[in-house]
C-alpha cells in the first residue's frame, strides 16, 4: 500500500518538476524544481517518509502555480 503511495508522489514531484511557468505569469519555477528535487530522495527512504508534510509541500506549489 505504502509502495503505491510512493509511486503516486513521485510522478506528482515528476510533473511539477516539469512545469516550466507559472500559469499567469512568467516567472520559472526554478526555487520549487530545487526544492522538489531535495525531497526527492526522502521516496527512497520509506523510512523517512512523512507524507503529510511533503503533501502540504505539494499543495503549497500547485496552490502557487495556479496563482
Amino acid at each position: 500500500m505504502l509502495d503505491k503511495h510512493i509511486r503516486n508522489l513521485r510522478k506528482i514531484l515528476r510533473e511539477i518538476l516539469t512545469l516550466r511557468r507559472f500559469r499567469n505569469s512568467r516567472k520559472n519555477l526554478i526555487p520549487y524544481k530545487l526544492l522538489l528535487i531535495l525531497l526527492l530522495p526522502l521516496l527512497e527512504d520509506n523510512r523517512n517518509l512523512n507524507l503529510a508534510l511533503l503533501l502540504l509541500i505539494i499543495v503549497f506549489l500547485e496552490y502557487l502555480s495556479y496563482s
